[in-house]
């Protein structure tokens, strides 16, 4: 539900969540997830759309990486940046802050619907501006990421499409329950992560995750050269496997593999505890976002024990026995 907007680009109302997630669904019965992306409140995003892809799930590499500018296709729509963020009654609302918000402030949204149950929930819309629009969008909170059904998809057009994405999701307890934030990515893709002080909140540290030039990063990040990683998916869908930031052949000795049963230290956001896990994993397995380890696959009991996951080494250095390189 769009209701009347009583605001303009200049007058946006502080927002109650410091982050907002803008979740895509593909629709063949019924919505399923394909995609989150971590928003920081009130900065400016621009939210890159797609020319080429054929499903929403395909869409999703523009989504994930479109700003790294590595995928083809990859396109900023005509209206924004937007700033975004959500009302003290729940609502989420948001203005274009671009060049065209000079001349116009009607260019502003309020989604009022209080039911975000994604199956559930009337507030989808059709991605705006898209050439392909595959993809149904809803606004959450970090809330709704509590939820173990979130990720569950069991459409197997979806599934193939999501073979190639990967997600590090970010919790603020050492039993990987409480989950903070998450981000995905692109398995092969170079990307890296800038680190945050000590002291600093798991929370307060996902601003870096989401928008490391915003300036609420600039308040908490550190002078360190940024973190570099880069994963791959594989056969395993319950394992990603890194080579000192930079994939090559998983049986090479200095490759570290992690396993969506690891549950880490994180050492770039030192206030915070990290799992990695498959797109694919956690469509088939929803409940391993918030620490329900009974997989429904049989993926989850052929990785190797913790014990020999913990080491994600950075591309700079060969392996070493800290958690600290675990990003």
């Amino acid at each position: 539900m769009i209701s009347d907007i009583n605001f303009t680009s200049s007058t946006l109302p502080a927002s109650a969540e410091p982050y907002v997630y803008r979740s895509y669904y593909s629709y063949y019965l019924t919505p399923s997830l394909v995609g989150i992306q971590g928003i920081v409140a009130l900065e400016p995003w621009s939210g890159i759309l797609s020319t080429n892809g054929t499903s929403c799930a395909n869409q999703m590499a523009c989504i994930f990486d479109g700003d790294n500018g590595d995928e083809e296709g990859c396109f900023a729509p005509p209206r924004g940046p937007w700033a975004v963020g959500v009302d003290s009654d729940g609502s989420f609302y948001g203005c274009d802050v671009g060049p065209r918000a000079e001349t116009r402030e009607d260019l502003c949204f309020v989604n009022d619907n209080p039911d975000r149950t994604p199956a559930e929930s009337n507030a989808y819309y059709q991605t705006p501006y898209s050439p392909v629009q595959k993809c149904l969008v809803a606004y959450m909170t970090r809330s709704d990421l509590q939820d173990p059904k979130l990720f569950a998809n069991s459409s197997p057009e979806d599934l193939n499409d999501l073979e190639n994405y990967y997600y590090f999701v970010y919790y603020d307890d050492d039993e990987c329950r409480d989950v903070v934030g998450l981000k995905a990515f692109i398995s092969n893709n170079g990307y890296d992560v800038p680190k945050v002080s000590e002291g600093v909140s798991c929370p307060d540290s996902m601003s870096c995750l989401y928008n490391p030039d915003g300036e609420s990063c600039s308040k908490v990040k550190t002078d360190d050269v940024p973190f570099p990683f880069s994963y791959q998916t594989g056969e395993n869908i319950a394992q990603l496997s890194s080579c000192r930031g930079t994939v090559v052949d998983e049986e090479d000795e200095e490759c570290a593999v992690v396993s969506a049963d690891s549950c880490l230290m994180s050492g770039v956001f030192p206030g915070c505890h990290i799992r990695y896990a498959s797109a694919v994993f956690l469509a088939e397995n929803p409940g391993y976002l918030v620490g329900e380890t009974d997989a429904t696959t049989t993926a989850a009991t052929e990785v190797p024990p913790t014990s020999t996951t913990t080491e994600v080494p950075p591309a700079t250095t060969a392996p070493e026995s800290n958690t600290n390189a675990n990003s």
